[in-house]
């Protein structure tokens, strides 16, 4: 049953793509107010050191979810296939083709109570000073009791450039609220208080950056980060995050770097356990020698990493070797430690129970792969990796009918074989169609039986295209492949996995004003990503954006 299920979907999205594929352009996203690029001399760096992992990374290939067109440019550039997360609720909504020139408003209404308002604004001449301010809400309220969603998202972002050095600082401030809904509603009926989930964040960062060559050929761009976390009344964390990375231009084939990162958490919480508290501190040092040569590149590395003083060296090796102009093999071995604080965690699964462990993920990867470029438009990029990870957080179902929440899990060891692949078409912003595929196969489980509430499949696909100057028309794909869930006599259910489509439009009614419209999971697939919490179903939304 569910090797047809998917085999039905993806031959439907097939026959999508392919009828997209028939004409038109694509337009490129001018959303942000003001960009400066800055050119140095140096060559370019390919593949950045070994480095933590601020957003629950060991888990991303089993929660992404792609809600607006990729940006993923052809012509050769090879720039990395990332789609964006899953939300569990509903759809997130397009806000890539804002075309204001500095500042713009973008506002819609939909069904589920859908409301949503975009802004931005730019200050500063962009040459000595530019100040960037951003503003997005969206919520929904959901057919099922307590099927509510909101998220607040504020940022300011400035820099000042001397003749030498850009300094910048930014603040932001997000606000995301989900209720537990998930709890069976036939015996159990709580106060909504009671089953809330708020999650609130500050952040403050500050740094300075070189944008020339200096005298002794360093480049550097050192960073503070100071990060408040809370949810709810039940916890708070506190993350001071200093990263300083240099490097140093020895020679036209040479390029030798040191990367510096200490990443301090201070965790506390009341829930379940009175007057929980405890400190999560990941040191960090990477050194690296780069090489470039006629036809390989080589990044030579090495990491050791002091995991609440735990010492640990990961490896950073990568080799990526030229068969022609257009085709490139590549393999490495790489290491990393993963934060497991409850912002890390939320973000892959908002409807977690606070933990009360201690614990980071150290992620191990051998892999191996290619990328070409085929004609002038089509690139394809292929990897398969073999992955042992240590302490690995699992999400674990609640089987009570009033509760239903995920737990965290522990575990201690386990490996994942993974193979992706991504495809690209673009002509010349004529016309565009990205898609990819993930597959992961883990095995070796030391604690637990499966790997609970985990994605074996993902596929994903967009493509942009517009039958004549002012019309841009899009659509996106994301199909998953359902994980394992228990129950409370312990036996193992599947999910189904699910299909979301959907196609947007935007018309330039003049330079200052553009209407849109939006029509999230057309097939109306109330898929549930996490058991017991559907999604919304077909969401249609609509609107203005006002440049000025």
């Amino acid at each position: 049953m569910e090797t047809n299920y998917i085999m039905r979907r993806t031959y439907f999205i097939i026959l999508f793509f392919s009828l997209c594929s028939l004409k038109g352009f694509s337009q490129k996203d001018t959303t942000n107010p003001q960009s400066v690029d800055i050119v140095s001399s140096y060559r370019p760096v390919l593949s950045d050191a070994v480095k933590i992992n601020f957003s629950g990374s060991q888990l991303n290939n089993d929660t992404n979810r792609v809600v607006a067109p990729y940006n993923i440019p052809g012509q050769h550039l090879f720039y990395s296939y990332k789609p964006g997360n899953v939300q569990a609720m509903n759809l997130d909504i397009d806000l890539n083709n804002e075309l204001g020139d500095k500042n713009f408003i973008k506002a819609g209404f939909g069904n589920y109570s859908t409301a949503l308002l975009k802004a931005g604004v730019s200050f500063g001449d962009g040459k000595q000073s530019l100040i960037n301010v951003y503003g997005d809400y969206i919520s929904s309220k959901g057919k099922v009791k307590y099927q509510d969603y909101s998220n607040l998202e504020l940022k300011g972002i400035g820099s000042y450039f001397t003749n030498n050095h850009e300094i910048y600082a930014g603040v932001g401030f997000s606000s995301k609220s989900y209720n537990l809904y998930g709890y069976d509603h036939d015996f159990y009926d709580p106060l909504k208080k009671d089953i809330r989930q708020v999650f609130q964040e500050i952040n403050v960062k500050g740094g300075i950056k070189n944008t020339v060559n200096n005298n002794v050929g360093i480049n550097y761009d050192p960073t503070l980060n100071i990060n408040f976390f809370t949810l709810s009344d039940k916890l708070n964390e506190t993350s001071l995050i200093i990263n300083a990375p240099a490097e140093k231009i020895i020679s036209d084939e040479i390029v030798a770097g040191i990367e510096a990162n200490i990443d301090f958490t201070r965790y506390a919480t009341n829930y379940l356990v009175k007057d929980t508290s405890f400190n999560n501190t990941v040191i960090r040092l990477s050194p690296y020698i780069k090489f470039f040569g006629p036809s390989m590149v080589i990044n030579a590395g090495v990491s050791p990493v002091w995991n609440n003083n735990e010492l640990s060296v990961l490896p950073n090796i990568k080799i990526e070797f030229s068969l022609q102009d257009k085709i490139k093999l590549q393999a490495g071995w790489k290491g990393m430690i993963t934060k497991n604080t409850v912002r890390n965690l939320s973000k892959i699964n908002p409807f977690i129970q606070p933990p009360n462990v201690n614990f980071n993920t150290k992620e191990t990867e051998f892999f191996g792969g290619f990328k070409a470029s085929i004609g002038n438009h089509f690139n394809i990029n292929a990897t398969a990796s073999w992955i042992t990870y240590e302490n690995f957080a699992i999400f674990l179902n609640d089987t009570f009918y009033f509760a239903r929440n995920y737990k965290v899990g522990v575990e201690e060891k386990m490996n994942n074989f993974r193979i992706r692949g991504s495809i690209s078409y673009v002509k010349t912003e004529m016309f565009s169609v990205t898609g990819g595929i993930t597959l992961n196969a883990y095995t070796g489980m030391k604690t637990f039986s499966k790997a609970w509430n985990t994605v074996p499949m993902e596929i994903t696909g967009a493509a942009t295209f517009s039958p004549f100057k002012k019309l841009v028309l899009s659509g996106d794909v994301y199909v998953f492949g359902g994980g394992k869930y228990f129950t409370k006599d312990y036996k193992t259910f599947g999910l189904k996995g699910g299909t979301d489509l959907s196609l947007g439009a935007e018309y330039s009614i003049n330079k200052n004003f553009s209407a849109w419209i939006r029509c999230n999971n057309i097939l109306d697939d109330k898929y549930e990503r996490w058991t017991y919490y559907p999604v919304y179903g077909l969401n249609l939304l609509g609107g203005i954006i006002v440049k000025f």
